[in-house]
């Protein structure tokens, strides 16, 4: 399978499924043509890295999944290359393209990236710099706020065309302006919220990662919607560090 068809399109699940198949075929049993065989470890097990207690392997529909959320995640930050330019400008992209509707009929490729979106909101998140281009009741940037859902004051209209550089003063965030517009729990989480004084241009990051940069592992685990176990086991990363014959790290895994 090519790489770049995994980044650009979104494979059917029954294949995804049968070529797990194929790959688990041949871990247990190479040597058979029957279907019946021991799996003295269940394939979920070995989905999980070495150190904690697997071999690694990657389930494909959610690698897949993974590999599209690159692309997309270069589409909505706004990647300087050719072709997030040219899918932008095709399909009329203008800010954030998490909440843009495509019309007519796109390609097979923009529809894989557009059933990413759901997901991908789950850890996007923009970061302020001058907050010129982020829309308070629109756009997520509050990472604090669960599905950076922002709650307003009762009486408030949140229909009104806000930016974040409207809640910013001189000295910081405007608190009399943020407590007039919102409730008391976001009010809190907004001032939490460091501001640079060098006022960069606004960016996107991905919460998924201590860094707040994208990568294909954490998207990964984000797409088969659970985490890593908290008990790892340091005995397993110990073996496959060891400077020992590769059958010998078998035997004592």
């Amino acid at each position: 399978i090519p790489a770049y068809s995994m980044i650009a399109i979104q494979f059917p699940r029954e294949l995804c499924k049968c070529l797990d198949a194929v790959v688990r075929w041949f871990w247990w049993n190479p040597k058979s043509n029957s279907g019946l065989f021991l799996t003295p470890i269940a394939w979920l097990s070995l989905c999980w890295p070495l150190k904690e207690g697997g071999l690694g392997f990657r389930k494909l529909w959610d690698f897949n999944q993974a590999l599209l959320f690159k692309l997309a995640w270069w589409i909505l930050s706004e990647k300087d290359c050719l072709c997030v330019k040219v899918f932008r400008a095709k399909y009329k992209v203008r800010g954030n393209w998490l909440n843009h509707k495509t019309v007519g009929s796109p390609s097979k490729i923009w529809r894989s990236l557009e059933g990413t979106k759901s997901l991908l909101a789950r850890s996007a998140c923009m970061l302020i710099g001058n907050g010129n281009t982020i829309r308070i009741w629109e756009d997520p940037w509050i990472p604090d706020l669960p599905n950076f859902i922002q709650s307003p004051r009762e009486g408030t209209c949140p229909e009104m065309a806000l930016i974040v550089s409207q809640l910013v003063n001189q000295e910081g965030w405007d608190l009399t302006k943020i407590r007039n517009t919102f409730d008391e729990t976001t009010s809190q989480l907004i001032q939490k919220i460091p501001l640079s004084r060098l006022a960069p241009k606004d960016c996107w990051m991905w919460i998924s990662n201590s860094t707040g940069e994208f990568s294909v592992k954490s998207a990964y685990w984000l797409s088969r919607n659970i985490s890593p176990p908290i008990n790892q086991d340091a005995t397993h990363g110990l073996i496959w560090k060891s400077k020992i014959h590769e059958r010998l790290k078998m035997h004592l895994w």
